[in-house]
């Protein structure tokens, strides 16, 4: 049996263009800095809570993107409460097994998240948790007692 060495001519491409995109992008951002810095500054401008460590840990954008993550799990707690009506049904729908997992995951989050948030992010949180606690607290109240004028 013969045996022949055949030499592949196969070159490797490796698309390096995203390395410029990455530095273009950079130097966008480098350079509106001064100009989101200096539109700020202005006596009437209120102070930003975040401090630039915090931003910078953050990133462009991901505060905004954690709030929204965060809204939308309260309001999926809310419609469980019966709070907000079912967007497929227009009607309110009680389903507390299901509004307690939900504030049970913001919870694990919160927990998850500790010293890893922006006092904004840290804050809205705080406030989102104990705003649907108090509703539930509510809600199983007004469910294990008795209608007006019922007899005991």
């Amino acid at each position: 049996m013969m045996s022949k060495d055949y030499k592949l001519n196969i070159e490797k491409k490796v698309d390096e263009t995203w390395k410029s995109q990455v530095e273009k992008e950079k130097e966008r951002i480098r350079s509106d800095e001064p100009k989101r810095s200096q539109g700020n500054s202005g006596p009437s401008q209120p102070a930003q809570k975040e401090t630039a460590g915090e931003q910078e840990r953050q990133g462009p954008g991901s505060e905004s993107a954690f709030q929204i993550f965060i809204s939308s799990l309260g309001i999926q707690t809310l419609m469980h409460l019966g709070e907000l009506p079912n967007p497929m049904t227009q009607q309110p729908e009680l389903q507390m097994d299901q509004a307690k997992h939900m504030m049970d995951i913001l919870e694990m989050l919160q927990q998850k998240t500790k010293g890893n948030l922006t006092s904004t992010e840290a804050q809205l949180l705080d406030d989102l948790l104990y705003e649907l606690r108090m509703k539930y607290i509510a809600r199983i109240q007004a469910i294990s007692e008795p209608p007006p004028g019922a007899a005991r």
